[in-house]
């Protein structure tokens, strides 16, 4: 959870060096990208979450290549594969590579409640018997 904080933190504060059209403007941009990549990496220090710099880079990544989602999962491989190991990271590309955008096949309110209770009921059930 902390490297997701630290990530949607990150991410708050990176648009602070680009216009609304994403462009970067102005000398000073480099100068905000850079303030945005230095108090994230306090947070990173004091936090030290599981992934560290390289689980808010992954998160950057996918989000700055969101509109190309096929060339970010091409793109950040090398970096999945160094937070997973090769063979987790293939997996993962193909899991993500297989996705259209479409909605799960989650459609009704009731199914979404189920497995609403059934996460935690299960973990609750393995940590009964562990």
């Amino acid at each position: 959870m902390f490297t997701l904080a630290s990530g949607v933190s990150f991410l708050a504060l990176l648009p602070l060096g680009f216009t609304r059209d994403g462009n970067v403007y102005g000398s000073s941009a480099f100068l905000r990208i850079a303030a945005a990549l230095m108090s994230t990496g306090c947070l990173v220090a004091f936090l030290n979450p599981d992934y560290g710099l390289a689980g808010i880079s992954l998160i950057a990544g996918f989000w700055l290549m969101r509109d190309r989602p096929r060339l970010s999962i091409l793109c950040l491989f090398p970096l999945v594969a160094y937070i997973q190991g090769w063979v987790g990271a293939v997996l993962a590309m193909v899991v993500l590579m297989t996705y259209d955008g479409t909605r799960g096949f989650i459609q009704t309110t009731t199914q979404k409640y189920l497995l609403y209770i059934f996460y935690p009921a299960h973990l609750a059930v393995i940590w009964t018997f562990a």
